[in-house]
């Protein structure tokens, strides 16, 4: 009687708390998760990296966000810091949920404010060998790349700016490019058809626009083939 009649006058447990409760969970998961998968990041991808590339990666202090499936870095270096093959800043990247589940990073947009590449760079180890290519790297390749200013440099030494470049990558292997000139006077816009061939070094074909800024009568179009030679 006694053990009843304490029970009738406890308060009853209130349904907001059921509400509250899941949520509060959530914001502890975003916020401590977010903590702790950055500080595996900054103690695992570096050397992750540099073993399935082949070469140095050093990355500044990584921000995630779990919710968004997000990334933030000031600095990504592939390569010797005073000549890196890649160098990136202000680098924001989202990851695939599907990559994910399978245990992989898989990037699907990629952004960067400034971006330098210097393929010369990229060590390839034995020249000699007829089976070695860039085919390792398609993994690792966005669907989606945005970056705000660019810098291409050859085996020679000569540079070449570009500002708004738009990578675009396609299911069936093309790829879509769209860049301007540093000054923004020139757009250049290309279709690559076969990407897998492309990091396989076997050919390079690609259709081109090329037109200058405000100036829709200035369109040119053409069509690009490079093929390696034998020897």
């Amino acid at each position: 009687m006694l053990l009843s009649a304490y029970a009738s006058r406890m308060p009853p447990v209130k349904r907001p708390l059921f509400l509250v409760l899941p949520l509060l969970i959530i914001v502890l998961l975003a916020v401590f998760g977010n903590r702790m998968i950055a500080s595996t990041l900054d103690a695992r991808l570096p050397a992750l990296l540099t073993d399935t590339l082949g070469l140095p990666v050093s990355i500044a202090p990584i921000n995630v966000s779990l919710l968004r499936l997000t990334a933030q870095t000031d600095q990504l270096v592939m390569g010797q810091q005073d000549q890196p093959a890649v160098k990136a800043q202000a680098v924001s990247l989202s990851l695939t949920l599907a990559g994910l589940l399978k245990g992989r990073l898989q990037f699907d947009h990629v952004s960067a404010e400034h971006l330098l590449v210097q393929p010369d760079r990229w060590p390839r180890g034995d020249h000699d060998d007829p089976d070695e290519d860039f085919t390792f790297l398609d993994p690792w390749l966005p669907d989606v790349m945005a970056v705000t200013a660019g810098r291409y440099v050859d085996s020679e030494g000569t540079a070449t700016d570009v500002s708004a470049l738009h990578w675009h990558r396609h299911g069936e292997g093309q790829v879509e490019l769209r860049a301007s000139d540093a000054s923004g006077n020139v757009t250049l816009a290309a279709t690559i058809n076969s990407l897998g061939d492309v990091l396989a070094l076997n050919a390079l074909q690609a259709d081109l626009t090329l037109q200058a800024a405000q100036q829709e009568d200035s369109e040119v179009r053409g069509k690009l083939a490079i093929t390696p030679s034998a020897a």
